[in-house]
C-alpha cells in the first residue's frame, strides 16, 4: 500500500513471474483502486513465484513499484505428495491362473508420470522385484490397471506399485 505523498489516488496492478529476474510472467491482476488486494493467484505448478506491486502515480504522486527477486515478496508452492493404495483383482489363484493389480492415487493435483507394479516372491515387498508389464501412463490421478501376470508355480507372492511422480 502507498504511503505518504498527498491523498495518494492511482491504482496497483499485481504482477507475478516464475524467475527471480522477473522476466517470465505469469500473473497479471487488473489494475485495481490504491488499498484493494489483488485478484487470486493460482499456480498450477510447483515452484517459486516472485512478485511485484505497481502503483500508477497520480498528479501529485510518483509512480512506485516493490522490488523483484530474493529480496522481494516471494511465493513458493511445494509438490503434493500423493498416496498410492493397491489392491489384486483376486488374493488366491491356482498354478497356471494370473492376477493383476488395480492402483489408486489420492491426494495428487492433475497427477500425471507412471505406476509400475511389481510382485516379489514371499509375503513381503523385499528382495528382488518382477516388473509387471511395461508401467503404466497416469492420466489426470487415473492410474490404469497393471498387465496380467499368470503364475505357473505355487507360493506366495507380494505386490507394490511404484509411482514416478511428474
Amino acid at each position: 500500500m502507498q504511503t505518504g505523498g498527498s491523498s495518494p489516488t492511482g491504482t496497483v496492478t499485481y504482477t507475478a513471474y516464475s524467475d527471480a529476474a522477473c522476466t517470465t510472467l505469469v500473473f497479471t491482476s487488473a489494475s485495481m483502486p490504491l488499498g484493494s488486494p489483488s485478484a487470486a493467484f493460482t499456480p498450477s505448478t510447483a515452484g517459486t513465484y516472485f512478485f511485484i506491486a505497481g502503483y500508477s502515480g497520480d498528479g501529485n504522486n510518483n509512480a512506485v513499484a516493490t522490488t523483484c527477486g530474493a529480496t522481494g515478496e516471494t511465493l513458493t508452492v511445494n509438490k503434493v505428495a500423493p498416496t498410492i493404495t493397491t489392491s489384486l483383482s483376486v488374493t488366491q489363484i491356482t498354478v497356471g491362473g494370473s492376477v493383476f493389480d488395480t492402483a489408486t492415487m489420492t491426494g495428487g493435483f492433475q497427477a500425471g508420470g507412471t505406476v509400475t507394479y511389481n510382485f516379489f516372491t514371499g509375503s513381503t515387498c523385499t528382495g528382488t522385484a518382477t516388473v509387471v508389464g511395461s508401467p503404466v501412463t497416469v492420466t489426470g490421478g487415473v492410474v490404469p490397471n497393471s498387465a496380467s501376470q499368470s503364475f505357473n508355480t505355487a507360493g506366495s507372492f507380494s505386490w507394490n506399485a511404484v509411482y514416478s511422480g511428474d
